[in-house]
């Protein structure tokens, strides 16, 4: 079954409004060891995100499962868009297999020409709203690697806040579900430090006991 532009928004904002408060990344933030962080998680917003990863021990496995989550995600919203968009929106995931090293430069902009060429045809405001997008992300990530280690958060809060910008800006075109997606790949980010954190702490207490 086609989807639609409007049915793909109304079910990108009830997604974005069950999004994670201030209050709830506070409290996550507060929880003294892992198995407060994860009570706090299970009885939040975080729960999709955090469900069984009681057993995910490592950095590694924690980042896995939250991969496959966002993966989810993407396969979900592809679902809801319009059909010649949807190949658009699952190529998206290919970017999960990137790692962050300058050296992926050439990988990253071969992805985005293929990424163009899934585009359908279109002009007026969907192709000007996709193309600021792109814009904003590129200018992000080529400016991102000269930051420094203290203005990483600052960055990352200043990213998220021009995408939810563009989210709204954007309403009823396709950029909404790639602004959509963005934000939550930075949710799931700021996740999963604050889980690697909580599990380094966690470490380094029993080691300090043994």
């Amino acid at each position: 079954m086609s989807g639609s532009l409007e049915l793909a928004q109304a079910r990108l904002q009830a997604r974005h409004g069950l999004r994670p408060s201030a209050a709830a990344w506070s409290a996550l933030h507060a929880a003294v060891a892992m198995p407060a962080l994860l009570e706090a998680a299970r009885t939040s917003a975080f729960r999709p995100w955090t469900a069984g990863l009681e057993s995910a021990g490592s950095p590694s496995e924690i980042e896995r499962v939250l991969r496959e989550r966002l993966r989810a995600r993407i396969d979900e919203v592809a679902g809801w868009m319009p059909e010649d968009w949807r190949d658009a929106v699952v190529w998206t995931a290919k970017l999960l297999d990137f790692p962050g090293q300058p050296h992926t430069a050439d990988a990253r902009a071969q992805w985005l020409e293929e990424f163009r060429a899934l585009w359908p045809s279109c002009a007026g405001a969907d192709r000007e709203a996709m193309e600021e997008l792109v814009r904003f992300l590129q200018s992000h990530v080529a400016t991102f690697a000269k930051v420094a280690p203290d203005d990483a958060w600052p960055r990352r809060l200043a990213l998220q806040a021009r995408l939810q910008w563009l989210f709204r800006k954007h309403a009823l075109t396709p950029a909404a579900a790639f602004a959509h997606l963005a934000i939550v790949a930075l949710d799931l980010e700021r996740l999963r430090a604050e889980i690697v954190a909580h599990e380094g702490l966690a470490r380094r207490l029993r080691t300090d006991r043994s």
